[in-house]
C-alpha cells in the first residue's frame, strides 16, 4: 500500500493529492531539516496535498520550533469549546480551531500572529462589550496567556472580524460546521455538492466567478437538486463569513471575490519579515510581496470584452496594465522608447494572470494576425462554400476519355479502370531487336512522325472511328457503345488493320528487309491493356479478363478471334504498375525475342506475375486483321447478344446520321468531341502567401482539351471556346464540361487557368507549367459558351440556377483581381513579369 510520506496515511484514503516536481521535494526536504525531522523527498512522489501546505507552511514550522526551545507554561491552557488541548502557537485565540489546517486548505493570509499589546488591549474591552459565551471563552484564553504577543498567538482574520463586530464564529470554522457532520436542512449529498463547489471557487478564484457560475457548477454535479441563486448566496456568505465578497465588478452581479487588499498584503509583509533569517530570504518575501500586490492590482482591474480599443489605445500600456505592474516594468526596461515592450510583456503577464477572463489588446490583435496569416496561406485551396452543381449523365459515364492516347477508354470516377491501345511494327530478325528496342505507339506524340491520325467520326457519347496511318500500314479503330445496367452499359472497340497501296511498300525496302528474303510482309503487334487501381481484381483466361472495382463492380473484358490475318500469334502479360503513367515501361519490360517460324523472331511477352492489376494481350499478326475488345458491365442481368460481330455492325449502323451532318462532323466536331477527356487528382497552385506550391483540393474535371499530343490537360479559356461549338452538337454536353468548371471555385472566387489533375497529365506537361499562381487568369469565355446556351434556347432555367452562385463569385473575383488602369477595363496578368520577350511562353492572353 502506497503512503504519504508526510503523515504516513494511504495515499489513496479520500484526500487530494499531487506529485512532487523537483521544486516541491526541495522544499519538504527543507521543511524536514527546520523541523528536525528525518523525512526525504523525492520528485515523482505522491503527498497529500494538504500535508504539503501544513508542513512547508512557516507559521506552523516558527510556531513549533518556539514551542521547542519555549519554557514549559505553568499550567495547561483551558480547552473550553474544544475537546482538545488549546495552543496559542497553533489555534486560533477566537475560534479555538487550528490554523494549520487552515493554512493548508484555505488561504494563508487569513492567519495573522499577535504583534502588539494594543490588540489584546482592545480584545478585552470587546470582551466585556459582548458580554456573551464567546467572549467569556476569548477572555479566559487572554487570562491565560497574559501577554498575548509572548507567546506568538495567532488568530484568523475572518473570526477577529466577526469577533469585532458583534457577529458569531463564522460557519467555516464553527465546532457545529464540521464538513462530516453539517446539516443544512438539505441532503447530505448536496452539501457534499456544495463543499466541492468552494473547492472550486477557491482553486478559480482567479476568475471573476459568480453566485450563477457556482449555481451552474452544482447543477453539474447534482442536476435539479442544486441551490437556488439566493440560497446559493446565503450559504457562501455563511461560510466564509467576512473573507469574503460578493458585489458587482465589471458589470457583472455576484461576484464572489477574496478579501485580500493591498493593506493586508502589506501588513503581513511587515509580520512575516521579522522573521526571515538571512538577507537571501529577505529579498526572496519582498520579491514575492511586490507579485502578491501586483496580481492584486491586476485582479481588480475593469474588464470589458465588448470594446476594442484602437491602435494608440493597444500601445497605450497605461490603459491596459496596473500602474503597479507598469512602475515594475519600467524599472526593468529603462530604456527611452520600451512603451511597446511595457505593452506587450505588461498584457503578456496580465493575460497569463487572468488567462479565461482577460481579453488584452496586444495578445488579440497578435492571435487574430497569425490566424489571418494561416488562413491566407490555405485560403487559395479552400472550395467555394457552395452547393456543388455535380451534373453526371449517366449516358456519358464511359468514353474515349483518355485522349492523351491514340485509342484509350475509361469511365467518368476517381478510381477508373482504364483500357489503352498500343503498337509497333514486328522486324522479324534477331539482330534488328539487339540494336534497338520497339517504337511503341501508346500517348499522342508528335516525335512518331505519323503521317495522319484523328476521329473521322465522334458523336461525344455512343459511337466514333478513328484512323491512323502508318508508313507502311493504317488502321482505325471503331467503337460503339449500348446503355444498360447501373454502370454506364457495355462498349466494343473494333481494330481493323490493312496495308498501304503497293507504292507505298517501297519504302521499305530502304531498310534492306526484301533483301533479307521476306518479300514485304507486314506484321505488326496490337496491344490492348486493361489496368485497375489496387482496390480492383483482375482474373485472366485465355481470351477474357473478368474483373472488379469500387467504381464499376463486376465486369468482364473480351478478345474474339482475329479475322483476315493470314497469321496470328497471341500473349498474355500480366504485371503490376501504381502509376498508369508507366505502363508502357513495364510493358517493354516485358517483351522478349520469340520465334515467329523456324528462321524469323518477333518480340512478344514471356513474364506473367501474380496479384497483377494490369493484364496486356498482345496480337501480333500479319495484316490485314481484325480484332474485337468487347467490354460488358455485369450490372446488366438480362441476356443479350454480345456487342461483337454482326451485333456491332448493326449497332454501329444504326446510328443513323445523314450525309450532311457525317460530313459536318468530320468538318468541325469529331476530333473536338473526341477530344473531350476525364481528370481526377489535385492540381500544384501557389499564391503569393505560400512559400512553396501545395495541393489543390482532390477534384475530376469533364472537359475538352486543345491537343492530344501537347496539351492533354484542362484549359479554363479553351474550355469556353470549345463549348461554343460542343453545345451546337450537344448541349447536356456543354453543361457538363461548364459545371466540372465551375465546380473548381475557390472561397476566393479564382479557377486555376490551367488543370493538371492525375500523373497521366502531369507526366505530358513542362515543369515550370505545373504550378498554377492565383494571381494569373484568362478571359472568361465559359460567359461566351452560356451566352450561346441561352440566346440558342439550349439549356434551361434550372441549370442557370445551379450555376448563378459559383458564377457570380467567380466574375467579382475577375473584376478585382484583373481590373486594368482606365474603368471596365482588364489587364491580364501572366506569370513572366520580367520577360523581355514579345510573346513569352507563359500569358494569361495568348496573342
Amino acid at each position: 500500500m502506497d503512503t504519504c510520506i508526510i503523515c504516513n496515511d494511504d495515499i489513496q484514503n479520500g484526500s487530494k493529492t499531487v506529485e512532487l516536481r523537483e521544486k516541491g521535494s526541495i522544499g519538504i526536504n527543507n521543511a524536514s531539516i527546520e523541523r528536525g525531522d528525518t523525512i526525504v523527498a523525492r520528485s515523482g512522489q505522491l503527498v497529500h496535498l494538504h500535508c504539503r501546505r501544513s508542513y512547508v507552511n512557516p507559521l506552523v514550522i516558527k510556531g513549533l520550533k518556539r514551542k521547542s526551545t519555549s519554557p514549559a507554561p505553568l499550567a495547561t491552557p483551558p480547552t473550553l469549546r474544544s475537546e482538545k488541548q488549546f495552543s496559542f502557537q497553533e489555534d486560533c485565540l477566537f475560534c479555538g480551531n487550528s490554523t494549520i489546517e487552515t493554512t493548508a486548505k484555505r488561504k494563508l493570509f487569513d492567519v495573522h500572529a499577535v504583534q502588539t499589546t494594543e490588540f489584546q488591549t482592545t480584545v478585552e474591552q470587546i470582551c466585556i462589550e459582548r458580554k456573551d459565551e464567546w467572549a467569556t471563552e476569548v477572555k479566559g484564553r487572554i487570562e491565560f496567556a497574559r501577554d498575548l504577543h509572548a507567546v506568538d498567538a495567532l488568530y484568523h482574520s475572518s473570526c477577529s472580524t466577526n469577533f469585532r463586530t458583534g457577529k458569531n464564529v463564522p460557519q467555516l470554522f464553527s465546532p457545529k460546521s464540521d464538513k462530516s457532520q453539517i446539516k443544512r436542512g438539505r441532503p447530505n449529498t448536496n452539501d457534499q455538492h456544495f463543499l466541492k463547489v468552494l473547492d472550486f471557487l477557491e482553486d478559480n478564484d482567479d476568475e471573476q466567478l459568480t453566485i450563477k457560475d457556482l449555481v451552474d457548477r452544482m447543477k453539474a454535479l447534482c442536476g435539479d437538486e442544486a441551490y437556488s441563486q439566493p440560497y446559493m448566496k446565503q450559504k457562501v456568505q455563511e461560510h466564509y463569513g467576512s473573507s469574503i465578497l460578493i458585489t458587482e465588478l465589471n458589470g457583472k452581479q455576484n461576484v464572489v471575490t477574496f478579501r485580500q487588499t493591498a493593506s493586508t498584503i502589506i501588513h503581513n509583509f511587515y509580520t512575516e519579515s521579522k522573521l526571515k533569517k538571512s538577507d537571501e530570504d529577505h529579498k526572496l518575501f519582498l520579491l514575492k510581496t511586490a507579485a502578491a500586490l501586483i496580481k492584486s492590482e491586476i485582479r481588480s482591474m475593469p474588464v470589458d470584452k465588448n470594446y476594442y480599443p484602437s491602435n494608440n489605445d493597444i500601445l497605450s500600456h497605461e490603459k491596459h496594465i496596473p500602474e503597479s505592474l507598469a512602475v515594475f516594468l519600467k524599472v526593468l526596461f529603462s530604456e527611452k522608447d520600451a512603451s511597446l515592450k511595457i505593452s506587450s510583456i505588461g498584457q503578456a503577464i496580465m493575460q497569463a494572470t487572468r488567462p479565461r477572463l482577460v481579453i488584452v489588446p496586444l495578445q488579440l490583435g497578435l492571435a487574430i494576425q497569425m490566424h489571418h496569416n494561416l488562413l491566407l496561406e490555405t485560403i487559395v485551396v479552400t472550395p467555394l462554400d457552395s452547393p456543388k452543381i455535380n451534373l453526371m449523365n449517366s449516358e456519358l459515364f464511359w468514353g474515349t476519355y483518355r485522349s492523351n492516347l491514340y485509342f484509350g477508354m475509361k469511365t467518368r470516377s476517381p478510381k477508373s479502370p482504364v483500357i489503352g491501345l498500343m503498337w509497333f511494327e514486328e522486324s522479324l530478325y534477331e539482330d534488328a531487336w539487339d540494336q534497338n528496342e520497339p517504337e511503341i505507339r501508346h500517348w499522342c506524340d508528335q516525335k512518331h512522325n505519323i503521317q495522319k491520325y484523328g476521329w473521322l467520326k465522334h458523336d461525344g457519347n455512343k459511337f466514333g472511328i478513328h484512323e491512323v496511318v502508318e508508313n507502311t500500314f493504317m488502321f482505325n479503330t471503331k467503337f460503339v457503345k449500348r446503355s444498360g445496367g447501373t454502370k454506364g452499359g457495355d462498349w466494343t472497340a473494333r481494330i481493323t488493320a490493312w496495308p498501304k497501296e503497293a507504292a507505298a511498300l517501297f519504302d521499305i525496302t530502304k531498310f534492306g528487309i526484301v533483301n533479307h528474303g521476306y518479300h514485304g510482309k507486314i506484321i505488326v503487334s496490337f496491344l490492348v491493356y486493361l489496368a485497375v487501381e489496387d482496390d480492383g481484381k483482375i482474373e485472366n483466361g485465355k481470351s477474357d479478363i473478368f474483373g472488379s472495382s469500387l467504381d464499376l463492380d463486376d465486369f468482364r473484358l473480351k478478345f474474339t478471334p482475329t479475322l483476315l490475318s493470314k497469321k496470328v500469334k497471341v500473349s498474355l502479360m500480366t504485371g503490376h504498375c501504381s502509376n498508369f503513367s508507366e505502363i508502357e515501361k513495364l510493358v517493354k519490360a516485358g517483351l522478349t525475342i520469340s520465334f515467329w517460324n523456324s528462321t524469323h523472331y518477333y518480340k512478344s511477352f514471356s513474364i506473367d506475375k501474380h496479384s497483377p492489376n494490369v493484364v496486356v494481350y498482345q496480337v501480333t499478326a500479319e495484316v490485314p486483321v481484325q480484332f474485337d475488345i468487347v467490354f460488358r458491365s455485369l450490372s446488366f442481368k438480362q441476356e443479350r447478344r454480345s456487342l461483337t460481330g454482326n451485333v456491332f455492325t448493326q449497332e454501329f449502323e444504326a446510328r443513323g446520321y445523314d450525309t450532311k451532318s457525317i460530313d459536318f462532323a468530320k468538318a468541325a466536331l469529331s476530333n473536338l468531341l473526341g477530344e473531350i477527356s476525364y481528370f481526377h487528382g489535385s492540381s500544384l497552385v501557389k499564391s503569393k502567401h505560400n512559400k512553396k506550391p501545395i495541393d489543390y483540393w482532390s477534384s475530376s474535371l469533364y472537359t475538352s482539351i486543345p491537343s492530344r499530343s501537347s496539351f492533354p490537360r484542362g484549359f479554363l479559356w479553351n474550355a469556353g471556346f470549345d463549348n461554343i461549338l460542343i453545345s451546337l452538337w450537344n448541349s447536356t454536353i456543354s453543361e457538363e464540361i461548364i459545371s466540372s468548371w465551375l465546380d473548381l471555385v475557390n472561397i476566393e472566387g479564382w479557377i486555376p487557368r490551367e488543370l493538371i489533375l492525375g500523373d497521366e497529365a502531369k507526366a505530358k506537361t513542362p515543369e515550370k507549367f505545373i504550378v498554377q499562381e492565383n494571381d494569373n487568369a484568362n478571359p472568361p469565355t465559359l460567359f461566351l459558351s452560356i451566352h450561346n446556351l441561352m440566346v440558342r434556347n439550349l439549356t434551361n432555367t434550372d441549370f442557370l440556377r445551379k450555376i448563378f452562385p459559383r458564377l457570380k463569385v467567380w466574375l467579382n473575383w475577375i473584376n478585382s483581381s484583373q481590373a486594368g488602369n482606365d474603368p471596365y477595363t482588364y489587364y491580364w496578368r501572366r506569370r513572366e513579369n520580367n520577360t523581355t520577350k514579345l510573346n513569352p511562353l507563359t500569358p494569361s492572353l495568348w496573342f
